[in-house]
């Protein structure tokens, strides 16, 4: 009889594991992980104890297959998924990119965060500038990290148009660069 009980007992508890191991999603923490993964996805931002479900990715033909979007401004770049999140718990939602920055310049080049996002109606949204991507970058690094913003909207945009102000030369104490402005579309996901 005891070998009855063990014997069920074994299998209630692997069934359970086997259950909660399809149910749960494993969460991203990896901002470019995040960039690269299919909607639905849900990031695990560990700063704000916040996870974030991907609803909707901007792209542009110059986006790779991975969805994400480079820059490149006298070789210092970017490289971005753009995309609408939504917060799991409160369901608002946010714009933001997430990615890398690269600086292959010969000098220290500090990426302000400075990107302001237009909506296809009007609408204008500053980028947080204390996202984690803001930083001095030394010559031949790079840095992962995102930054979001919240909307004020339900409304789910069909375009953006993104302005990336130029970096800051850190010797020169002046912009880098140019400013880049690009649009993006809504990516069809049938």
């Amino acid at each position: 009889m005891k070998k009855i009980i063990i014997f069920l007992f074994i299998l209630v508890i692997s069934v359970a594991g086997c259950s909660y191991a399809k149910n749960s999603k494993k969460q991203i923490t990896d901002p470019m992980t995040f960039a690269k993964a299919s909607l639905g996805s849900t990031f695990y931002s560990k700063k704000d104890d916040i996870t974030y479900k991907s609803i909707q990715k901007f792209t542009n033909k110059y986006s790779t297959t991975n969805d994400i979007t480079p820059t490149n401004n006298k070789t210092f770049k970017t490289s971005f998924s753009y995309l609408l999140v939504e917060n799991t718990k409160t369901h608002e939602r946010y714009l933001g990119y997430f990615g890398d920055v690269m600086n292959e310049t010969p000098t220290p080049i500090t990426f302000t965060g400075d990107i302001k996002i237009t909506l296809d109606d009007s609408t204008f949204i500053s980028m947080p500038k204390s996202s984690t991507l803001v930083d001095e970058l030394d010559s031949g690094t790079k840095k992962r990290g995102y930054a979001i913003a919240k909307l004020n909207s339900k409304k789910q945009p069909k375009q953006i148009k993104i302005e990336l102000n130029k970096p800051l030369d850190t010797y020169q104490q002046q912009g880098y660069g140019k400013k880049i402005v690009f649009l993006l579309h809504a990516k069809n996901n049938a």
